[in-house]
């Protein structure tokens, strides 16, 4: 207990003896990247390599501690997860109330024309399969959201999965609105446009918790809001202000035309 690990062994060795990674890679047969990985232990040695290694830097087979640490490392995390209270997910889905395709049949049957022409666009992509797969995850709240992802689809935009964090800061933390879970760091599924991402149905942590259509990124994040039939803009400005982001509206008829798609070109 309480030992060095195998890699942290060979690191000492390497600095005591004044060589650099690359001429011990070198002297070991091995790349330059390749030895980095070892000596971090971001990989395990092969038993032939861990001959070399034992050779070059006159350790012994008791010096083999941990020589996997990839292995004790996927141990403890399995471990952690067991721990947590919910099951922990590689990407995150937002809550939705029904799903996509009852979107998108609705959009349909408002536009039967219009969505015919979209989805024979999109249905000819060669990545086809992967929309398929990328669409059934979204989170779409009216038909109007399901409008928009065609018209995107069709005009090229490529299924992704993102983590909104790494994109750029955000004034209020991005959250999963039952579990208050922070989400900025999961991998979330959405459409990437030019130099647009789009998220949809993004929950930000405001006074209360606030969900917008779209959250974009675009050298900065904006908010994008689709004022659909019926809509009450009583308190949008309120709401608006307290997001701290550039909130641009789209009426049903500009989503209808996809005349938003104008601003991204």
């Amino acid at each position: 207990m309480f030992n060095k690990p195998f890699h942290q062994i060979v690191k000492k060795q390497r600095i005591e003896l004044g060589l650099s990674q690359a001429d011990s890679a070198l002297s070991c047969g091995l790349t330059r990247n390749r030895f980095a990985n070892l000596e971090c232990g971001h990989r395990a040695p092969s038993p032939l390599e861990i001959e070399r290694l034992l050779e070059r830097f006159q350790l012994s087979s008791r010096d083999l501690q941990h020589a996997d640490p990839s292995l004790s490392h996927s141990v403890l995390r399995k471990n952690g997860k067991s721990a947590l209270p919910t099951r922990y997910r590689k990407y995150w889905e937002a809550p939705r109330d029904r799903d996509a395709y009852i979107r998108y049949f609705a959009a349909k049957r408002r536009f039967p024309q219009l969505v015919t022409q979209l989805y024979q666009k999109i249905a000819v992509r060669p990545d086809y399969s992967l929309v398929q797969a990328a669409t059934s995850r979204l989170s779409l709240q009216s038909l109007w959201e399901a409008l928009l992802v065609l018209h995107l689809l069709a005009a090229g935009a490529v299924p992704a999965l993102v983590m909104p964090g790494q994109l750029g800061w955000l004034p209020l933390r991005l959250v999963d609105p039952v579990t208050l879970e922070t989400v900025s760091h999961r991998y979330q599924v959405c459409l990437l446009l030019g130099e647009s991402v789009y998220f949809f149905q993004a929950s930000f942590a405001a006074s209360t918790v606030s969900t917008v259509d779209v959250l974009m990124w675009r050298n900065g994040w904006f908010i994008l809001e689709v004022d659909g039939p019926g809509h009450d803009a009583s308190d949008d400005f309120a709401r608006d202000a307290e997001f701290k982001l550039p909130v641009l509206r789209w009426t049903a008829t500009q989503v209808e035309r996809g005349e938003f798609l104008g601003v991204q070109r």
